[in-house]
């Protein structure tokens, strides 16, 4: 999944069924983990034509609004909105829920 951002409105590419979803539009859900490094807000949206949920952004207070990142060789990396473009052509990717999740189960205490 990309995330492309068109003025306040960021725009997800779903891997399912390749289309573009508006994160203003479609159905939409904030869920909160506590992690290690305080809580973090994690922004999901459904894709309209197939269902699935993709993560649009998440939220470390301390860091700002991030990406979780999915690369074969390196696993799972949370970067800045902004790093996501041309990330693609080194063999990253947005990460899948399910990436994410995994991503939150190793940082959460317990």
């Amino acid at each position: 999944m990309a995330a492309t951002e068109t003025g306040k409105h960021t725009t997800i590419r779903c891997t399912v069924c390749v289309c573009d979803v508006d994160t203003a539009t479609a159905p939409h859900r904030s869920h909160r983990e506590t992690v290690h490094s305080g809580e973090i807000d994690l922004s999901l949206t459904e894709c309209p034509k197939c269902g699935l949920v993709l993560v649009a952004e998440v939220l470390l207070p301390k860091q700002g609004p991030l990406v979780l990142v999915a690369h074969p060789n390196t696993g799972v990396h949370a970067v800045p909105v902004d790093w996501l473009e041309g990330w693609e052509a080194n063999g990253f990717r947005q990460a899948t829920p399910l990436e994410a999740l995994g991503w939150y189960q190793e940082r959460s205490p317990g």
